[in-house]
Order: structure tokens, then C-alpha cells, then sequence
């Protein structure tokens, strides 16, 4: 059916034509004409689908020009550069060599003939595009570095840069048009046939190194130790050795060694930092960590404790769902080695803090619980993360730990003790989670410093007695003259320090059992009174694995959170295996020594629990041991003697006037002196003859060749990754920005490999060596002693905050003399003030949340 245009009545022979062709009709005002489109011929269309059947038919060799003559007084112009180098030759007259061509099997050997070419003049070549295919083969093309446009790269629209910013070594491309290029013709069967036309038309210089990217020999290299994880300082030396070695340098540097040369630490390391977060699962770092979770999940052993990112507003734990605010983040871990440990170590004391700055964030904190095992060290057992750390946040990662140790040990999970800082948040969550309360105490290193501050504002006058007296009432170990004192104190400075007395009635003095030793000897708590291990492990984390350096992503501390159970796990299995002696071992052994080259006759006894030692290098010098006890009453006594000269002899024995350690030389001969008349087991049996034992070593009757459980597990692992790895390659499942880091760590660990899989020479050099003399002996671990300050600055102030020398002896008599005294000012009215506070004591346990409010504060 026919039908006409109402514009122009042009007579159309279907209405679905009559509908296209109003919406381009010249005479309609209101259709959106679309712009023409041209072919080389100069023919224009409207539509696409017309330009391309014309162009299928179109005979016309007249083409686009768009290369001018590189002489300025030509005005010819050329679409492409072989055009231009013909009518170089032809009507200029130029010098230029001709193309050379050359055969290849293979793309490693073409690209490898392509770096010594471009090593050799100076050049570089990139691919201008991509592959031109047909059906017979396909081409790639690669041009000059020089040519091209100084235009910066911005997409359409964007707008320009309103510095002139420039990188210091300038720009490459100056609107140039080089004539030297490489054309690679690729067959069906993999072989390549090259056409290079070398001359260039501008000069070739060293200069133009900076502008060239690194050789693809270097940059394997550079890629294989980054997969290895060699420092960057490694890597620059490993690349330079055979340039910069002064056994190896040439006067005249090769163009080889000059692009060696040119690569610099800084590039190295910016390659390990891309390389870096190339490796991360994604750039936002909440999400890479919700990637990462995800993974972790699917673990044999689901290390994940808690996880809640933000925008979520529900926490499911044991079929029950708590509803948070979308704000907080919160994450927990826990290994199945860290819950094994906390199940065990929880029987004595956990001890607990959190810490900042370990991520970019600014509420972010890091809650850290170590437990400490027999030989009085700390190990993590879990980590929380969270950006809102309260009592609420806390009670949900206890209550899944809880969970997780009861569904795997299949019994009650209890908590002896607990140590922490003045901070309520931490103490409250963990007895919400528990469901009963919990012995808690005070670090006396974070209560002292309490004390000290307080102190210096409330009453500076008397910082001396008044620190002295505290510390006296906090080391008496006998609860009831612990509260004499308590009263002797109040006595002793009521209207001389009323501010600070009212500040301890306020916060301390009705909670005593959290920081007073008398309340400490019952509690089996393995003699922990600080939090010096989980300061510790922070100093240890942000010193050493941070290197100093700030933390800005989650995913990158959860990392070194994981590689930090590694280590520790292998730090216990090798104390397991080599049973190594602690450095405390050994200085108790060297002062156990020293004590028994101490004569008899420099001992005298006083009474049965007081004993007078003379000093040996000074013989007017005398000092005094004293018993506390025949026998030890401690749980756990980390510093005692093994000699069987002195028997059962600790720490919590004896103590000594002297200024050295717990354990020093005159209580080794003391206590070897008491020892003499006592039955020793152990010096008994030494008479008696040994029953010797023998050990048969069992032979299979066939030699097994299997490997052992574990290699054979590592091997199975192994398979079953590269089986899945194998899959995503094949199927193309890999992230594209995952790619490439990909394929540089499996080329280096495949290089590695290989060569440790080859035979290994090894060769001896026998050489005569002679001693410096005067040598210098240097400890373990010994700091570099820095260069001293040249001119000293006469306006500095000088440092007031020295640590003061003092006499122990000095510091002990003074305390005897306090506890003497305060004792002597217990009233008569200190009876009714003992019963008052034991009452607030007892209420104080039933309710220690409003009491430490001034936390943040005095912190």
C-alpha cells in the first residue's frame, strides 16, 4: 500500500518506509537530521547502514591525506608513512636505508631481537594498536616512540589541567612524525616475519633513556624477586651488580648497562607498591575485606569469630540476632591454634588492651588478648576490630568466642582472671558475655601513673611522701595492715592533702581488690601484675611488622595480623623442639655461680629468717638477706634456681638489701647454706646406681620411599590448587587487575623452583686468614651508636624528666619507715573506718561500672 511524504509528497511504498523517511525529511522542520557521513570518495550519507554498502562497492583509490612532508617548503601530503618515505627518496633525494627483513619462529624471539635493537640505538618501539587479522595472518605495527602528538590524553569533554605540571624530564612527543617503524606479519603457524625500516629522521641519544620503559630482561628480573619478596635495595643492588661492582665497571659504560643504570630504587619500589594493591582483592577497602572474609570462611578452619560491615544492622550469634547501629563495623578473629591456647591459658589470666592508629581510620581501635604461658610469655589468642569499642560491641565478640569454645571443647569455658587497664568498657563486656563476674584486676604500671599524675596537681608539695606511702599500702601483702594503712594514710595527710584523699575515696579506696597485692596472693594468677605483654605485642606489631610506617588499610592488618600467628606458632613449636633455656635461665645460673665463690666465713647468722653477707670487694659493706617463708606459696614462679645446691629456692623466698636482682648472689649462698642440713632428693639418689635403658631402633622390612604425612598432604594441597587455579584460567575467571601479579608470582616461583631442583655445585675455598687485633666485642642485638651532636645549642633547655639515680637501699629503708609510721597513726576510729570500707568494697564488686567515669580523663 503506498503512501506519500506530507512534506515533500514524495510517494513511498509501505508505511514503514513513509516512517523512516519523515524523520529525515529535508522539509520537515521538526525531524533531527542526522551530521553526514563521508567516504574517502566524497560521497556523504545520512545513515550508517548506507555508508557501509557504499563503501562495499565504492572503486575509488582517493584516499585522506593526513601526514605532511618533513621538509618545510613541500606542502605534500600522505596518509601513511610508506607513501612518505617513497617521495623522500624520489623527489628529495634522501639518505635513507633500506627495510630490512628478518624471520622469526616464535614472539620470544622476535621481542628479544627487538630489545637488542632498541638497546643498541637508543630507540623504542610500541605497538600503536591493536592486531590487524585477516584470513590468511595477522599484522602488528610498531612506531617510534618520537612520533605522535604532544596533546595531553584527556577523554572528550574533560577539562584541561589548570597547571602547567610536567614531569622534570620532559615530553617524548613534540608533534614529530618519525619514519623508522616495525611491521610483524604473524602466519597460522606461529612464525613472524619482520620488516624494520631503521633510519630515523631525528638523532638517537641516551637522553632518551628516562623516556623508555624497562628492559624485558631487567623486568623479569626485577617481577622474580618482588614474588620472592626481596627488599627494594636487594633488587637495585642485584640489577647493578655487574655495572656499578668495582671489579666490573667499564670506563666506557655499554648502552646495556646505561638502561640498567637508569633504573632507580624509587622505580622498584613504586613496581612492589603496585604490585601491592594490584594483589588486593578490591580498591575500596571495606569491600576488599568483605571479599576477604568470604575467603577466609571457606578456610578448613573458619578463623572469622564475628564479622558486621557497616551498613549493616544485624548480628546473628547461636540462632540469636542483635541489632547494632549501621555505623559500626566490627571484626574478630581466632585460629584454631589461638582458641586451643586461650582455652588453656584462660585457666590463669588473660590480658587484655586495645590500641589506635593502626588503620586510616580515626575511631578504629585494635583489641588485643594475649594469654601467658609457663615460661612467662604472651601470645595473641584473638583480635577484634572495631570503630565503636564499648561495653555492647565487646559483649557480642566474647559471646562468640564463648560459642566457638564450648562447640569445640564440649565444656565449660571459664575465665580465672583478668587484667587490664582502668578502662570499665573492657571488663563490663567480658562479664555480660560470661553471664557471672570475673576476678579483675588492675595494671599497677597504669595505676601508678594515675597516682603520679594526680599527685603532682592535688598536692605538688609532697609528691615524694605522698608516692612513697602509696606504694607502701600497695605492696603490703598482709590485708589487714593493709587496712591499718589505709587508715594511717588518711590520718596522716587529712587537711594536708584533702583534694587527693577525696579523689581516692572517689575511685580507688572502695575497689582495693582490684589493685591492692594483699588481695593478689590466693588468686593463682601466675603473678601477672602489668599489662607489659599486650604492650608488648603492640610495640612488637607497629615497630616490626609496620616497620614504623602507618597503616592506612584493614585488609593489609589482617594480613599481618595472620602472618603474625604464623610466626608465633613456629616460635613455639621451635621451643618444643629445641627445649632452649630463657636469657632469664642463664643469668640466674651465672649469679648462682658468683654465690657459691662466696666464703663461708662472709656469712653470719642473725636468726633463722635474717642473715648478714659481706660484701667482697668492698669488706665494710654488709648486706642483708631475709626469709619470708621456708617453702614457696605461689602458683607460678617464673624466677627460680635449678641447682640442686639450692633446692626449691624462687623468687618469692627471700629478698636482699642489695641493689640487684631477685635472685642475686647472697641469696644463692644463703639459701646453699640452709640446704645443707636438709634432705635433698636429689643429691641422695646420686649414689645409687642408674638402671640403664636401652632403645631398639625398629627396621621395616622394605625401605619406605612415601614421603612423610606431611609432604604428602602439602603435595595433595598443592594438586587440588592448581586444579582450581588451572579451572579459572581456562575459563577466564580471574579479576583482569589480578592478572598480571598472577603471572609474575608463578613465573618467579617456577624459576625458583627449577633452579632448586637442578644439581647444585658447590665449591671450598680454603684461605689463611689472619685476626684484626683489638677487636671489639658487640652484644646481641646492639644499637648503632649515632653520631653525636657537633655544636650544642646553649638555649636548649635541659632535660628535667631523667630518670633520678637512687640507692635500693636508700628506697627500701624509706618505705619500712612509712609502713612504720602509717601503721602507728591507725586510730582509734580506724575500726569503724575498716568496716566502712570493707562495705564499699563489697559494693564496689556487685557494680563497677559508675565508678571509673574520670577514664578518659586521667588517660
Amino acid at each position: 500500500m503506498e503512501s506519500s511524504c506530507a512534506f515533500c509528497s514524495k510517494v513511498l511504498s509501505s508505511k514503514k518506509h513513509l516512517k523512516r523517511h519523515v524523520l529525515i525529511c529535508k522539509k520537515n522542520t521538526a525531524a533531527n537530521v542526522p551530521s553526514k557521513l563521508s567516504c574517502i570518495c566524497g560521497s556523504s550519507f545520512s545513515r550508517r547502514d548506507n555508508l557501509i554498502k557504499h563503501v562495499k562497492n565504492c572503486g575509488s583509490k582517493k584516499k585522506k591525506e593526513k601526514i605532511s612532508c618533513l621538509y618545510a617548503h613541500c606542502k605534500n601530503t600522505f596518509f601513511d608513512k610508506m607513501s612518505l618515505i617513497n617521495h623522500l627518496k624520489s623527489i628529495h633525494q634522501s639518505k635513507i636505508d633500506p627495510a630490512q627483513t628478518f624471520s622469526f619462529n616464535d614472539e620470544a624471539e622476535f621481542l628479544s631481537w627487538k630489545e637488542r635493537e632498541e638497546t643498541k640505538t637508543f630507540s623504542y618501539y610500541p605497538k600503536t594498536c591493536g592486531k590487524k587479522s585477516s584470513d590468511v595472518n595477522s599484522r602488528n605495527y610498531y612506531y617510534c616512540q618520537h612520533s605522535g602528538s604532544d596533546a595531553a590524553h584527556r577523554k572528550e569533554g574533560e577539562q584541561a589541567r589548570k597547571t602547567s605540571r610536567k614531569r622534570k624530564i620532559g615530553q617524548i612527543k613534540q608533534n614529530f612524525t618519525c619514519i623508522s617503524k616495525i611491521t610483524e606479519v604473524i602466519f597460522a603457524n606461529g612464525n613472524r616475519e619482520v620488516v624494520y625500516y631503521p633510519t630515523h629522521n631525528h638523532p638517537l641519544s641516551e637522553q632518551d633513556i628516562p623516556h623508555q620503559p624497562v628492559p624485558a630482561s631487567v623486568n623479569n628480573l626485577i617481577n622474580t624477586q618482588i614474588a620472592l619478596n626481596v627488599p627494594a635495595l636487594e633488587i637495585h643492588h642485584s640489577v647493578q651488580a655487574n655495572v656499578s661492582g668495582r671489579d666490573t665497571r667499564s670506563l666506557n659504560c655499554g648502552n646495556e648497562d646505561k638502561r640498567k643504570i637508569a633504573v632507580s630504587k624509587r622505580l622498584i619500589q613504586q613496581r612492589i607498591g603496585n604490585r601491592k594493591h594490584k594483589s588486593r582483592l578490591h580498591a575500596n577497602d571495606i569491600v576488599s575485606v568483605s571479599l576477604k572474609v568470604e575467603e577466609l570462611k571457606h578456610e578448613q578452619y573458619n578463623p572469622v569469630v564475628i564479622f558486621k560491615p557497616t551498613g549493616s544492622t544485624i548480628v546473628s550469634l547461636n540462632d540469636e540476632e542483635h541489632v547494632i547501629d549501621e555505623n559500626i563495623f566490627m571484626l574478630g578473629i581466632q585460629t584454631e591454634s589461638q582458641r586451643n591456647l586461650m582455652f588453656e591459658g584462660c585457666k590463669k589470666i588473660l590480658v587484655m588492651d586495645d590500641t589506635h592508629c593502626v588503620t586510616q581510620y580515626d575511631a578504629m581501635k585494635l583489641l588485643n588478648i594475649l594469654i601467658v604461658d609457663k615460661n612467662n610469655k604472651g601470645w595473641p589468642v584473638g583480635h577484634f576490630i572495631c570503630n565503636n569499642m564499648t561495653g555492647s560491641t565487646i559483649e557480642l565478640f566474647f559471646k562468640a568466642l564463648k560459642n566457638r569454645m564450648l562447640f569445640s571443647h564440649q565444656e565449660d569455658f571459664t575465665i580465672n582472671c583478668l587484667i587490664t587497664d582502668d578502662d570499665p568498657a573492657l571488663i563490663n563486656g567480658l562479664q555480660s558475655a560470661m553471664g557471672h563476674e570475673i576476678k579483675h584486676i588492675l595494671c599497677q604500671w597504669h595505676l601508678l601513673n594515675a597516682f603520679k599524675d594526680n599527685i603532682r596537681s592535688k598536692c605538688p608539695g609532697i609528691y615524694d611522701v605522698v608516692y612513697t606511702d602509696l606504694k607502701t599500702i600497695i605492696l603490703e601483702k598482709n590485708v589487714e595492715d593493709f587496712k591499718k594503712l589505709i587508715n594511717g594514710f588518711r590520718a596522716k595527710y587529712s587537711g594536708k592533702a584533702d583534694s587527693f584523699i577525696k579523689y581516692m575515696d572517689s575511685y580507688y579506696f572502695h575497689r582495693c581488690e582490684k589493685w591492692a597485692m594483699c588481695f593478689r596472693q590466693n588468686l593463682k594468677h601466675g603473678n601477672v601484675n602489668t599489662t607489659a605483654h599486650v604492650e608488648s605485642f603492640h610495640n612488637k606489631l607497629k615497630k616490626v611488622y609496620f616497620q614504623r610506617k602507618p597503616n592506612k588499610r584493614m585488609d593489609d592488618l589482617l594480613d599481618v595480623l595472620f602472618t603474625i600467628e604464623q610466626d608465633d606458632y613456629a616460635a613455639r613449636q621451635r621451643e618444643t623442639i629445641f627445649n632452649c633455656n630463657l636469657v632469664e635461665d642463664l643469668v640466674i645460673d651465672r649469679r648462682h655461680n658468683n654465690g657459691m665463690e662466696i666464703a663461708d666465713a662472709c656469712i653470719h647468722k642473725i636468726n633463722d629468717f635474717l642473715w648478714g653477707v659481706q660484701s667482697l670487694p668492698n669488706n665494710n659493706m654488709t648486706y642483708q638477706v631475709y626469709r619470708f617463708e621456708k617453702t614457696c606459696s605461689h602458683d607460678f614462679c617464673f624466677v627460680k634456681c635449678t641447682k640442686s645446691s639450692c633446692h626449691n629456692l624462687c623468687s618469692h623466698m627471700y629478698t636482699c638489701s642489695c641493689p640487684d636482682s631477685l635472685l642475686c648472689k647472697h641469696i644463692h649462698k644463703v639459701h646453699s647454706l640452709v640446704q645443707r642440713n636438709v634432705p635433698n632428693p636429689t643429691l641422695e639418689n646420686l649414689g645409687e646406681p642408674e638402671e640403664v635403658e636401652f632403645f631398639n631402633v625398629t627396621h621395616e622390612t622394605e625401605e619406605s620411599t612415601a614421603p612423610a604425612p606431611s609432604v604428602s598432604n602439602a603435595y595433595k594441597k598443592l594438586q587440588a590448587d592448581l586444579s582450581i587455579l588451572t579451572t579459572m584460567v581456562n575459563g577466564k575467571k580471574i579479576p583482569d587487575h589480578l592478572v598480571s601479579p598472577l603471572s609474575t608470582e608463578i613465573n618467579g616461583i617456577l624459576k625458583k623452583y627449577t633452579a632448586l631442583s637442578s644439581e647444585i655445585y658447590t665449591s671450598t675455598v680454603e684461605t689463611t686468614t689472619i685476626n684484626i687485633p683489638n677487636q671489639v666485642t658487640v652484644a646481641p642485638r646492639q644499637k648503632l651508636i649515632t653520631q653525636q651532636q657537633q655544636t650544642l645549642n646553649p638555649l636548649k633547655r635541659k632535660d628535667t624528666c631523667k630518670k633520678k639515680n637512687f640507692d635500693l637501699n636508700i628506697l627500701m629503708s624509706q618505705r619500712k619507715a612509712a609502713r612504720h609510721q602509717l601503721l602507728s597513726l591507725d586510730v582509734q576510729g580506724s575500726q569503724a573506718s575498716t568496716s566502712s570500707l570493707s562495705q564499699a568494697s563489697t559494693a564496689s564488686l556487685a557494680n563497677n561500672v559508675s565508678d571509673v567515669h574520670d577514664y578518659c580523663l586521667r588517660e
